[in-house]
């Protein structure tokens, strides 16, 4: 993903995530699976706003 919505591996999950010291919304999605394109706007939208 790009833009305002971060993009997280196993690696950085720890780190980015559960050590952020905020809250943190996390999308899980498949490039395959057609529905997860339709959160992407919406997860840029509240990345945004937040």
């Amino acid at each position: 993903m790009e833009g305002n919505v971060k993009s997280v591996t196993d690696e950085t999950f720890a780190e980015k995530v559960l050590n952020s010291g905020k809250s943190v919304l996390v999308d899980l999605w498949a490039e395959w699976f057609g529905l997860c394109s339709l959160i992407a706007p919406v997860s840029e939208a509240l990345a945004a706003e937040h």
